[in-house]
Formats: structure tokens, C-alpha cells, sequence
């Protein structure tokens, strides 16, 4: 099976690609090669061969080469052997602890990534009013779990990033349960986590794999340690895991289990007792999710798997899917459920997305299969939604991800006010670019015909949202950028409740004369906003965005609203804010009013009409008037609703807590990741004595990210996080002579007041740093964090590509692998055309075209070559940097493969003719060719690809014919300028610096970086050693001054060390 290849059909529909899962439950301390440092180009390193190679590593010094920043290569998922971190937990509650010390998680290898999987949003309650749901008729308690990945790839998938195009999940509005299938127990991440809270969805801490006939898949282990007992009888675990999870802030564990344990009489005693104690100790959001081979529940199975009213809950349970589609046996299963509980309310009927031609009618065959959830599984290591998305650019990914969400959802018509009859052929889930996505899924009823819609929307005012989804191609403070591309879940807004719901004016009658949609092409704050596009009629058009119950609890009620139209000078913006108190069906109007210009402008908007005392149900906009032409457009960045209460400060940064670790560095750039804590100083949070602190309880809404240069450098807000963790990648510097601080404060829940602004500095490296990339055109590079991506390093590459016709030829050829981005910029081979010709060109991948076993010629070891890759080519005729990959686009040169098959001829050699346009622009241009792999979309000219390869080469056009104009890009639309600053609080002592001795800490290092015995350090407090497998191996504390690491085995080591409140790696090769 080609590694392009991510399942296949087998027995009972069941996935053969689960088996490798149960491997990697079991020994998960895996190394990940983290893709932060994709937009630098790097040099493929000894360390990086060793572990794609798997080879021991014994090398001369001389042989050696080491970036100045050494720590890009690990994220730190070495210390989460699950069943170690209980153990932490239980020997802390030995000594009557609810949790370990900072020292004790520091011993354990526990020094920077563990808040990363903490969540410190509460998990809201959600409102549930069968006569206010949209789709009537729908089962009013039906639940939805999305037993499907975060993100993209094992473990780390879902973690913030520089990664642009991520799954940013957004429809939090329809999901109860949601599975984090790609993350072992107690390791999801908890910016998705936080998503996840805020609009009152569950979030398992990951999955436990067993299958009964893969090899090291069975239980036993596991099994044997759950089981453990103390000396009075009681599980030694059951409280260790509580503690574990509400210490991380996540809701629960999630298995598949298909191996008998799960029925042994200690095991099913064990997940009563977590239930018991959970009920105990008032953890309300716990959940057993458990998914087996059975796909019908029987009253045989009903204890072990579920639960019954005199023994107590059990578990959530998935039913397996039957062949794939949903089970036979819904009905009796729901009926087993209520005889032995006494409710079938944690029962879901389990389906296999693969596809999406499934018996979706057997989920309304009458009412006891109303009265079963449903769960969506698929798949692995990235969400089905989100693999089956395509687009010619990343920017259109991330609109057709959204696009795609909302036909999984609302209906092939992306809303649920005009949805498609049931049908159980709802159409092609997985297409090509060129089927498009208005043939995707064109006949799907979506979820919402089963599922409510539900909102988590309360309290008192403000309610506030950027309409951010967690991630941008640059981060924008107020319409201006500050940052590149960005991803981090913590930063997603609420997501509407209503995706999308639109009356004409004063009807409950669909609107087509407007569409509402995400965009990423511009955005206020953050790196999204809402569109609102079409034709403005004089009656015009209601846009229901939020159910909610927001109190307004003083007066002088009011509205802060961010728009752009981009049109010059006064223009209508046609927009009006609606508001409807609570259970009044008379919407109140507040026009917007005329625009200044194309910018973005904030409007603030007296809410006439509200008072004090009064709540408001329903929140959207109307579009209303009349337009120059049909082409309305207008953009919302910012959505605030507040009044005069009374501003509270909220809790401080804890100064002395915040670790700053450099991930990248370069001559002209710096990424860090970032942990701190905050002083809960007069508050009184309720889980202090479990190590938890939840956001509101110390009066905080979010914490600002800045950065400046130097001490008295200007402020730039870098982003917003509800983590207490965040990374800020590629900042770049002015020049090299940058002295960089990075801060943090929290905002107060009124969002009114900060606290002060705690920096830290970072010391410039004193090593010889790295170039970083002087290229006008943006990256091509390998996703590591996709499955396979290690094969595809050492054998997916061009061998030889020609061309013939051109004024000066490339003759490029190539006999070993890439490695680092799998990527080339072949500098020499120089393509010299003019206006008009026509160039023939020839590519051949490494490997050949033979793709089964028993054809002669067939190589298993170079089998999974770029024959099982999708292939374009693209020139940028018009010379803007940008490679123009629109559907007629003449910069696309060439393509080739088909979806999910192979494609012999790239392997053999395949031919293609390039057209040079007659008004193609003169001067230096470039050629890109882009291999990514054909089961997944093509990511397009840039970003990230699949298991890909991509190569670049020079093209120098010459002629006498005018050339083309560039083509404006959507960038160019965005507001232009430096950003402003952020407000201050006008009081003294805003901002301290916290790093060491006068704010400053000198950089660690150490030495020397090939040993066979000792190393030494300078200006180090305390450091960690890790294997290249990711494993912890050594601590040392106390300022070492050097260690004998005479012990260890040779190979290569990655050393991470502590100065301040600053984190530095070097790579250590022992001998």
C-alpha cells in the first residue's frame, strides 16, 4: 500500500489503517518534528538524517552542522507516557496533594509544553429551547460527537503554529462531544479545548487504541495498570486521573476498544468509579467515551459498556458503524439503553465519513431513533471534513473548508432554512479541483435535520467577537498587519449560532438576495472577518447571527462595530445592527451609516431603546437599501455590545512564571513559545487545591500577545490567546541589530482594564545565526505532521527534468533525496525564454512507474515515489511575486495525477508543452513545481504539502511587447500603514520587564557539541536532556556548570537549557 494511501476497504468496513494506531498508543514517546520553522529555509542537518534515516549516528566534528537554534526540531510530547503522568498524579495524592509540584513535573521532563494542554475556560453551560430551534421537529436533546482529529497529524495536531492552513473547526453550534482521535490520553491541546468550553461543547484528552488482532494492540497492559488497587480495596487510579484531567481543564477519556477488556469485572468497576467520584467532587463534564466492535447494545453488554440505574454509568457509547454506514440496530440498542439506565441520553449511533452515502434516514425512523445521538468518526490523524476540502490556493482552502463545514451542517445549501429532503446518496464527499465544490456533497440534508442548533451565549454585557476563526495569513490589530500567518484555537471568537440564517425583513421567508461567509482576506483583528455580499433591496435582508441571554446590567448600552467596504470615498454601508430582547419579537434597527472611505472605520452606535435590566435574545445585522451595483460587499472585523458597568481589574501576569523558549532564530527573525501563570491574589478560585484556575474566576477574558524593539521600542500586539500559553512566530526583526521583548497582559472580562504588561527580553543569540530566506515568493515546504511525510523525504523528488525550445534549457537532474522542506531552489539552472515561444518540458521522478507487485520492475523501496502525487506547475507571467493558481489561470503551466491513484508516466517520464505569453512580463520570474499527494487536496503554489515535493527554478522573459500589469492581490486591498499601538492603561508602572538581573539574561550555551563524555555549560540554572526517539533521559539542576554523559548511548541528544526566564537547545552528538 502506496503511504499515500490513508485506508482502504475492509472486513466489515472496518479501517486496516486503525492498526497501526494501537503501536503508537502504546509507545507514544515519539519525537515530533515540528513544522514551526517552515517559512525559514533550513539546512538538512546529521540530526535531521539520523531520524529520518533511523541510523546510529557516529560522525567526525568536522562533519557536523548545527543551526544557532537547535530547538525547532523537538516538541516537547516526550514526558506524555499517559500512564506515567497518573502516576505523578497518584504518588501527589499519596503525600494528599491533588497534583504534582512544579519540581516533581520538572523532574519528569514536564519544563515548557504541559500548559499547552491545559484549557482555563470553564465549560459553559449551553440553552436549550425546543421552541426557539430553527429546523422544527428535530430531536430537542439529540447530541452530536465528532469523534474525529484536531488539527493535522499524531500529537501534535491542533497545537498553535505558524501554519496558516489548519483546521480551524468552527461548528461548535450542532456538537456536544468532540473525540481529539489524533492525541493519546491527556494531551489534547487546550487552545482547541478552549474553543471547545467557551460554546459549551466537551473536549476528550484523547484516545486509548485497542484492537484485539493487531500485534502489541491488546489491553492487557493497560488493563493491569487501571486495575491497580490500594491496600483498602479502592482503585489506585480513579483518583489520579480526576485530578489529572481537571488539573488540565479537559472533560474526559475517549477509547476504541475493540479487545475484550473493556468487559473484565475490574475495568467496567473502574469507569463506574471515575463516574461515582466525578458526581462526588462535582466534575459535571466528565465523560467515558467508549467505542468497541459491537454495533448494537444488548442487555448482555448494557453494564459493561453503558451503565444501569442500580450499578451506575459506565460510559458514552459509540455503536460501531456496520460496513461502514450506521447500525442496524439503533432501534433496539436505544431501547437496552433506557431499560437499563433509564435514558438513552449518551448513546450515538456511530458512522464512517469516508463517505457520505450513508442511511441517514435510518437516524429518523421513528421516535426511539430520535432518541439516539449520532457520532460522525473519521479519521486518524486529520478530520475527513477537513482532507476532502480543495482549492487552487490556501487562501481558498480555508474559505472552502468553512464552505464545506456548512454543507456537513446546515445542508448542501449552507443553510438550514432550505435544506435538501434526506436522501441516502447525498453526493460526492471527496472531488478533484477540477469536479469543483458546487458538485460536493450537493444532495446532504446536513446534521442540522437531526441535530439542534444550540448556543452557550450568557451573562452580562459585553459580548464581543472579531468574528476570528484561529487563524490568519497574517495577524491584523485593528485592519493593519503586525504578524505573518498564525494558527491558534484559543483565539476563535464564538462561533454564530446560526450558520447561515437569513429572512427577507419582517418574514420568516429565505433571503437569496444575501450571503453571509468567513473570509481570511482581510480582518480587523486577528485574521478572519464576516462578508456579507449580493444585492441590498429597500426591504431588505435579516442576517441572524447569535442566539444569546446577555444582561444588560447598567446603563448607556452601546455598540462597537468595525467595517470595510473597500470602496473610495463616502460610501453607504447599507448595514444595520439588530437586536431582540428576550422573548419580544420586534427586532430593534441600528443603521451603521456612511463610510468615510475603503478602510476599515469602528462605529460606536447608541443602543436607543435598551436599558438597564433588559436582555437580548437575538443578535444579527440587516442589509438594507440600495446598491451601485450587485456586487455589494462589506466586511464586519469587530462586533461589540457593552454598557457602563463597573470596570474591575483583573488578575496579574505572575512575572516570575513566564518561560520564554526560542524555537527559531535567524539573522532577521525570532519565534518563541510562551507559558506563564497569573497571581490569583484576592480572588477565590474553586479548584485552586486541583492546580486549576479557570479565566473568569480571576476576572479574565483573554491575554494580549505584544512585541517591540528594544526597551522603549514601539508596541505591536502580536495576538490573543484564552491559553496560558501561546507561540509567536516569525516575528521579523528591522535589522539585525534588533533587541527583542515579548509581553503579556490579561483583559479584564468587562474589557475595560489590563493588567500591566509583563515582558521578557530575549537575548540575542551570540552564535553565528542562520540567513533567513531572501525569496519575494512565498514558501513551498513538506507538512511533517503528515503521516508518511519521513518516505516521502527519501524518495519523492525529481530525478531529471528538461526542457527544449527556450532561448537557454534547464538540464537538471538529481540522483538522492532532498530532505529538510523537501524542497529546491535550483539556483543554476537558469530558464531563459521570450514573449511567444514554446517550451517543451520532460520530468521524471526518482523510482519509475510500476505500481504492482507482481509487474516487472517493481521496486518496493522506491514504490512510493511522486506517481502517487498530485503535480502542477506554475510561472508568475505578470512578475508580482505570486503564482496566480485560479481556475483559466495561464500561470498554471501544467498538471498532472488523479485523485486517489496513481500516475505511472511521473515516473517514467512525462512530457507537457508551456505556452510563453505573448504579453508575459520581462524580466527575472521563477518556475514553481508543486508535488503533493493525490489522497489529499492540493495545497496549490505555497504552503504546506502532503508528503510533497517542490522544486523552484530562475526564468529570466525577454521581448519587445508591453507586459502585463500585475495582478492586484487581495493583499493589496488590506489596509497599508504601520499599525497603531495598543491602548494603555493611563497609570504608572504598566510595564515591568521580568527576565533576570536589570531585565536581561545572558544566552546559555553549551559545549562541546560532539562528546564522548562530558559537556559544560555556560550560564545555565537547570537543563534537560532528550534522546532523538524524543525520550527524557536526564535533569540537571542547581547551575551545572557540566555533566558526564559517559552513560549514554551513542547518537544524537538534544540538550534544553534553562537561564532565566529564557529556553535555548543545542544538539548534542555523543560518541
Amino acid at each position: 500500500m502506496p503511504i499515500s494511501k490513508p485506508y482502504s476497504s475492509g472486513a466489515r468496513g472496518l479501517s486496516p489503517g486503525k492498526a497501526s494506531l494501537a503501536l503508537r498508543y502504546k509507545n507514544h514517546k515519539l519525537l515530533i518534528t515540528n513544522f514551526f520553522n517552515a517559512f525559514i529555509m533550513k539546512k538538512f542537518t546529521v540530526f535531521g538524517a539520523a531520524l529520518l534515516l533511523g541510523l546510529a549516528v557516529n560522525v567526525q566534528a568536522q562533519e557536523v552542522e548545527y543551526p544557532a537554534s537547535a530547538s525547532t526540531d523537538l516538541f516537547d510530547f516526550a514526558p506524555w507516557d499517559n500512564e506515567a503522568l497518573l502516576v505523578l498524579f497518584a504518588n501527589a495524592a499519596d503525600e494528599g496533594r491533588k497534583y504534582p509540584t512544579p519540581e516533581e513535573f520538572e523532574a519528569a521532563g514536564f519544563n515548557l509544553d504541559l500548559e499547552f494542554s491545559r484549557s482555563h475556560v470553564r465549560p459553559a453551560a449551553i440553552m436549550e429551547d425546543s421552541a426557539k430551534n430553527i429546523v422544527e421537529g428535530v430531536y430537542p436533546t439529540r447530541r452530536l460527537w465528532m469523534n474525529i482529529p484536531t488539527g493535522q497529524g499524531d500529537l501534535i495536531g491542533g497545537y498553535p503554529s505558524s501554519e496558516f492552513h489548519n483546521d480551524v473547526y468552527s461548528m461548535w453550534n450542532y456538537t456536544n462531544l468532540f473525540g481529539a482521535w489524533n492525541h493519546s490520553i491527556l494531551q489534547a491541546p487546550g487552545s482547541w479545548a478552549d474553543a471547545a468550553h467557551k460554546n459549551g461543547t466537551h473536549m476528550f484528552s484523547g484516545i486509548k487504541f485497542f484492537e484485539s488482532w493487531t500485534p502489541g494492540g491488546t489491553s492487557d497492559e493497560y488493563v493491569k495498570f487501571i486495575t491497580t488497587k490500594n491496600e483498602d480495596g479502592s482503585f489506585r487510579y480513579v483518583d489520579a486521573l480526576l485530578n489529572a484531567l481537571l488539573y488540565l481543564g479537559l472533560d474526559g477519556i475517549n477509547y476504541n476498544f475493540e479487545d475484550q477488556g473493556y468487559r473484565e469485572t475490574d475495568v467496567v468497576n473502574f469507569h463506574k468509579a471515575l463516574y461515582k467520584r466525578a458526581k462526588e467532587i462535582g466534575f459535571d463534564s466528565f465523560h467515558i467515551g467508549i467505542y468497541t466492535s459491537n454495533s448494537t447494545l444488548s442487555a448482555g453488554y448494557a453494564d459493561a459498556l453503558y451503565g444501569t440505574t442500580k450499578t451506575g454509568k459506565t460510559a458514552d457509547l459509540m455503536l460501531n458503524y456496520s460496513g461502514g454506514d450506521f447500525s442496524y440496530g439503533i432501534q433496539p440498542s436505544v431501547r437496552a439503553a433506557e431499560t437499563a439506565m433509564g435514558t438513552a441520553d449518551g448513546l450515538y449511533a456511530g458512522v464512517w465519513m469516508v463517505h457520505m452515502n450513508r442511511n441517514w434516514s435510518r437516524l429518523v425512523a421513528n421516535d426511539e431513533a430520535k432518541r439516539c445521538g449520532v457520532c460522525l468518526w473519521g479519521e486518524h490523524k486529520v478530520s475527513r471534513i477537513f482532507q476532502y476540502t480543495i482549492g487552487n490556493s490556501l487562501m481558498e482552502l480555508q474559505s472552502n473548508y468553512q464552505e464545506l463545514l456548512e454543507k456537513v451542517f446546515s445542508g448542501s445549501n449552507r443553510t438550514p432554512l432550505n435544506r435538501p429532503a434526506i436522501s441516502n446518496m447525498p453526493g460526492a464527499f471527496q472531488v478533484s479541483n477540477s469536479v469543483g465544490t458546487a458538485n460536493q456533497l450537493n444532495n446532504f440534508c446536513g446534521l442540522a435535520e437531526f441535530i439542534p442548533e444550540r448556543t452557550a451565549i450568557q451573562g452580562d454585557l459585553p459580548f464581543n467577537t472579531n468574528f476570528t476563526l484561529g487563524n490568519g495569513d497574517f495577524y491584523a490589530y485593528k485592519g493593519k498587519k503586525t504578524l505573518g500567518s498564525w494558527y491558534n484555537m484559543g483565539q476563535q471568537d464564538y462561533v454564530p449560532t446560526y450558520r447561515w440564517v437569513i429572512y427577507n425583513t419582517g418574514t420568516e421567508n429565505l433571503s437569496t438576495d444575501i450571503k453571509a461567509e468567513f473570509t481570511h482576506e482581510d480582518a480587523y483583528i486577528g485574521g478572519s472577518a464576516l462578508r456579507l455580499k449580493g444585492t441590498p433591496t429597500s426591504t431588505g435582508a435579516d442576517v441572524w447571527l447569535y442566539r444569546a441571554k446577555l444582561n444588560v446590567s447598567a446603563g448607556n448600552p452601546k455598540a462597537k462595530i468595525a467595517v470595510k467596504t473597500g470602496v473610495e470615498g463616502t460610501n453607504a454601508s447599507n448595514l444595520y445592527l439588530i437586536l431582540r430582547k428576550f422573548d419580544d419579537s420586534n427586532w430593534l434597527e441600528f443603521p451603521v451609516g456612511n463610510l468615510a472611505g475603503a478602510t476599515w472605520e469602528e462605529k460606536e452606535i447608541a443602543l436607543t431603546g435598551l436599558n438597564a435590566g433588559d436582555v437580548i435574545e437575538y443578535i444579527g445585522f440587516r442589509v438594507k437599501g440600495s446598491a451601485a451595483n450587485d456586487d455589494y460587499k462589506i466586511m464586519i472585523g469587530q462586533l461589540m455590545l457593552s454598557d457602563d458597568r463597573a470596570a474591575s481589574t483583573p488578575a496579574s501576569i505572575d512575572g516570575e512564571s513566564i518561560i520564554a523558549e526560542v524555537k527559531e532564530e535567524t539573522t532577521s527573525s525570532l519565534s518563541v513559545k510562551l507559558t506563564w501563570e497569573v497571581d490569583p491574589t484576592g480572588f477565590s478560585p474553586a479548584r485552586k487545591d486541583y492546580g486549576m484556575i479557570y479565566n473568569d474566576e480571576v476576572n479574565i477574558d483573554h491575554f494580549e500577545l505584544f512585541y517591540k524593539n528594544g526597551e522603549e521600542g514601539r508596541v505591536s500586539e502580536v495576538g490573543r490567546t484564552s491559553t496560558w500559553s501561546a507561540y509567536i512566530g516569525n516575528i521579523q526583526f528591522e535589522n539585525e541589530n534588533d533587541d527583542p521583548y515579548v509581553g503579556i497582559r490579561s483583559v479584564s472580562k468587562d474589557m475595560k482594564t489590563y493588567s500591566p504588561i509583563e515582558w521578557v527580553h530575549i537575548a540575542r543569540s551570540t552564535e553565528t545565526l542562520p540567513e533567513a530566506s531572501s525569496s519575494q515568493y512565498p514558501p513551498t515546504y513538506i507538512n511533517t505532521a503528515s503521516d508518511g511525510y519521513q518516505t516521502a523525504l527519501k524518495i519523492r523528488f525529481i530525478e531529471e527534468l528538461t526542457t527544449t525550445g527556450a532561448t537557454q534549457n534547464i538540464n537538471y537532474s538529481r540522483s538522492d533525496s532532498v530532505g529538510g522542506d523537501n524542497y529546491v531552489y535550483a539556483e543554476d539552472c537558469v530558464l531563459k525564454v521570450e514573449q511567444g515561444q514554446q517550451i517543451k518540458l520532460h520530468l521524471d521522478a526518482y523510482g519509475n512507474g510500476v505500481m504492482n507487485e507482481d509487474e516487472p520492475g517493481y521496486d518496493k523501496e522506491t514504490n512510493d515515489n511522486l506517481k502517487y502525487c498530485f503535480g502542477m506547475g506554475y510561472i508568475d507571467w505578470d512578475i508580482n511575486y505570486q503564482f496566480d493558481a485560479s481556475e483559466g489561470s495561464d500561470e498554471v503551466v501544467f498538471e498532472c495525477g488523479q485523485l486517489n491513484a496513481g500516475t505511472p508516466a511521473i515516473a517514467d517520464g512525462i512530457d507537457f508543452t508551456i505556452d510563453v505569453p505573448e504579453d508575459a512580463a520581462v524580466g527575472a520570474t521563477r518556475l514553481r513545481i508543486v508535488f503533493s499527494d493525490a489522497w489529499f487536496p492540493h495545497p496549490g503554489p505555497t504552503g504546506a504539502t502532503s508528503k510533497g515535493f517542490s522544486i523552484d527554478f530562475p526564468v529570466e522573459v525577454s521581448g519587445s511587447n508591453p507586459g502585463r500589469e500585475p495582478a492586484a492581490s487581495y493583499t493589496e486591498f488590506r489596509d497599508q500603514g504601520i499599525a497603531d499601538e495598543p491602548e494603555m492603561n493611563e497609570v504608572s508602572g504598566i510595564e515591568n520587564v521580568v527576565n533576570g538581573e536589570n531585565g536581561l539574561a545572558s544566552v546559555s550555551s553549551m559545549y562541546p557539541t560532539v562528546t564522548s563524555d562530558m559537556i559544560y555549560f555556560n550560564n545555565v540554572e537547570k537543563a534537560w536532556i532528550y534522546t532523538a526517539d524524543g525520550q527524557f533521559v536526564k535533569f540537571l539542576k542547581n547551575n551545572p556548570e557540566s555533566a558526564n554523559v559517559s552513560d549514554l548511548s551513542a547518537g544524537v541528544y538534544v540538550v534544553k537549557m534553562q537561564n532565566g526566564r529564557v529556553i535555548r537547545n543545542q544538539k548534542m552528538i555523543k560518541k
